[in-house]
Parts: C-alpha cells; sequence; structure tokens
C-alpha cells in the first residue's frame, strides 16, 4: 500500500508499506476491476481510508497506523553498504553475508558482508530444482550445516538444497490439505516451517513431516474469517529458538520448556490486536464484514542476555518515523528509541545489534545501516 502523505490516508499501489488488506476470496475475482478513492479530513478532523470496489466500499480509521505512545529516545543512522541492483522482499543472514530474494530477478542470490553479488541460486520456475514462488518469493531459504543453501515453497511443500548436492524433496501432505508457509529456518539439518497451523519439521532428505507445535499451544486462534498470524523464526543468540507474529506482534520462546512461552508483547493500539472493519456491500447483501491483518513488527532478535530488540513498523510521530524497543527476558518494556526512518522493511543483523539490513522505505534498493543512540545495546 501507498501512503498519503498529505490526507494520512493509504491508498492502493506499492505494497511496501506496513499495512496489508486482505480481501475475502469471494471477492477475489472483483479486485482486477477495483478503482480507488483516497478520502480524509485535515488539521486533526477524523479520518478514514476508503477503497472503493466496483461493487462498493471498504473503510478504517487512520489511527491504526499510529504506535502506542512511549517514551522514546532517537537513534542516529549511518550507511555501512548499498547495492542499488538489488531489491529484496526478505532476507536471511548467513555466515560472511546474506541470502535475499531479489523481487525483479525473483531469485534467490547471495551478498556478501559490504553488499556485493556473490552468487544466485536456483531460479523460479515449475520444473526439478526450480522454486515455485508467491508474489512475497519462496517461503523461506537458509544454509545447511554442510554450507548448503536451501529454499522451501509451499506450492506444493517442498525442500531444495542448493550447492554442491543438489536434491529436491517434496514433502508429503494429507490429501486435500492446504500448507501455507510463512517462514523457513534449519536447526540441526531440520527444517522448522512456520505455518497458519502452526509450527512443522522436517528433516533434510525424508520427504515426511510433523507438527513440532501447535498454535492452539500458543493460545492463537486463527479466525476463519480471516489471515491468521504471520510468523517470524529466529535464532536467538542466547541459543534458544524463536517465534514471533508479526501481526500482533508477540514473541515466543519455542524449545525453552515443554510448551512454547510467550516472553514479548509489544504495546499496540486498541482494536488491532483483532480488526475488522466494514466490508464492500454487495447487491443482495453477501457479506457484511471482513478482516485486515497490518504488519507491526518487522523483525526481532534476542540478545545473549535474554533481552529481545523489536523493530515497529507502526508510526511514532509526524514524519512516521518507525520505532525499536527493547525487553528484559520477562516482556517488560525497558527502553524504547526512535528510528529516523519511514517505512523501511528489513532484519537485524545477528553479528552485530546495531546493524540491520533495510530495503524499501525511500527507495528500494538493500541498504546495510549501522544505529547509534543512548543506551543502545552494541552485542
Amino acid at each position: 500500500m501507498r501512503y498519503d502523505q498529505r490526507q494520512r490516508t493509504f491508498c492502493v499501489g506499492s505494497l511496501a508499506r506496513p499495512t496489508a488488506i486482505f480481501v475475502r476470496a469471494m471477492l477475489s475475482s472483483f479486485i482486477a476491476v477495483a478503482v480507488l478513492a483516497c478520502d480524509g479530513r485535515l488539521h486533526g478532523q477524523p479520518t478514514e481510508t476508503r477503497l472503493r470496489f466496483s461493487l462498493g466500499d471498504v473503510s478504517f480509521p487512520e489511527g491504526l497506523v499510529n504506535a502506542c505512545p512511549l517514551e522514546r529516545t532517537p537513534l542516529s543512522v549511518k550507511e555501512l553498504a548499498s547495492n542499488r541492483e538489488h531489491s529484496p522482499l526478505k532476507a536471511r543472514q548467513v555466515e560472511d553475508g546474506w541470502l535475499v530474494y531479489d523481487r525483479y530477478d525473483r531469485q534467490v542470490i547471495e551478498l556478501s558482508s559490504d553488499l556485493r553479488l556473490v552468487a544466485r541460486w536456483g531460479r523460479i520456475g515449475e520444473g526439478p530444482m526450480e522454486y515455485r514462488a508467491t508474489r512475497r518469493g519462496p517461503s523461506g531459504f537458509g544454509r545447511t550445516e554442510g554450507g548448503e543453501t536451501f529454499v522451501v515453497d509451499d506450492a506444493p511443500p517442498s525442500i531444495m538444497t542448493l550447492g554442491l548436492h543438489r536434491n529436491e524433496y517434496q514433502l508429503r501432505r494429507g490429501r486435500g490439505e492446504a500448507i501455507f508457509i510463512d517462514d523457513a529456518i534449519n536447526v540441526d539439518n531440520r527444517i522448522l516451517m512456520a505455518t497458519r497451523k502452526g509450527i512443522l519439521e522436517s528433516t533434510l532428505g525424508k520427504r515426511s513431516f510433523g507438527s513440532r507445535w501447535d498454535l492452539e499451544d500458543m493460545d492463537i486462534v486463527v479466525s476463519e474469517h480471516g489471515q491468521g498470524p504471520k510468523f517470524l523464526l529466529r535464532h536467538g543468540l542466547d541459543g534458544k529458538l524463536y517465534a514471533g507474529a508479526s501481526n500482533q506482534s508477540h514473541i515466543w520462546a519455542l524449545d525453552d520448556g515443554p510448551s512454547p512461552r510467550k516472553v514479548v508483547q509489544r504495546c499496540l493500539p486498541e482494536g488491532l490486536m483483532n480488526v475488522f472493519t466494514d466490508a464492500p456491500r454487495l447487491q443482495g447483501g453477501i457479506v457484511d464484514r471482513m478482516r485486515f491483518s497490518t504488519t507491526t513488527m518487522i523483525d526481532f532478535l534476542v540478545l545473549p542476555t535474554g533481552h529481545t530488540l523489536a523493530l515497529g513498523a507502526l508510526e511514532v510521530n509526524a514524519d512516521k518515523h518507525q520505532s525499536i524497543e527493547m525487553y528484559d527476558r520477562n516482556g517488560t518494556l525497558l527502553r524504547a528509541w526512535t528510528l529516523p526512518l519511514s517505512g523501511v522493511r528489513g532484519t537485524f543483523d545477528p553479528r552485530n545489534p546495531r546493524r540491520i539490513l533495510i530495503w524499501d522505505g525511500e527507495d528500494e534498493h538493500v541498504k546495510l545501516i549501522e544505529i547509534d543512540g543512548q543506551s543502545y545495546p552494541t552485542s
């Protein structure tokens, strides 16, 4: 979505903004003929977003883009490296660089620590050893213990290893069972996959997979009428494995006991945890409500101390800057900072918490930045 700065409303356009609206499947066939109108009021008056479809209008309040009011300390930003040839949709840090899915090349590429192109891994396609990607790219990718690059897709679910040993393992699944994978991570040559139903596990070289953690274990209920949580899987620098829900801004320690344990719940504006809004009114009144899902947390990093850094997506001031917060191991807010950037996506560099790989924002190309500020952790 594109944000209209003059009216503080959202307009359909680039998908590089932190808010995404998901229209129910029964409306999807009409999206191609949709047109948009933005409507708002200035000078502190209530403002709303209006999406105009051929069959009606959808609107929701402006305040849902604003972060909770916290006492925040300003951060400074320095650009360390950039690559104007590549524009990520997602990225994963590896030993001496980054794996990135490029939105225009539509390919997983490898960049060095100073963002020079090192290698290209596989390609989009329908044939053997080709991965099938959605508009957001493959479901996940990373490195195995043997140094192979792996790519996970979900159409149908398969895991490919690329490098010295090239293999593809198409995972068996129950008949008629749909699997939508948000993220994937390697843990001792076991690929963990975050889905809308829970965390699945598959051992490299085997076609079977099983459930490791159910959403019910994490007290998360996915409505049949809307979009479920979008999960991020991360290795903590404390040696534990974590999952975060990017729309509900909570973080779970997965292997810190007999069942997952919620360690962080970021503050969100009232109503944003489960938002419903008026839907297009079809002639005859078939639908009366729908849900949309908003990205409120872009990434997180658990430090060796067990403290958690979280990169927020919502706006903290009139300049639409973003936020970074730090929480202790019990989820208590310790510090909050203002990041002087707007609309960026990115991921923390686990090797150095002061560094973040970012994209989108003012432009789409990839950059490595270093941040500094009062009491910001250096390791």
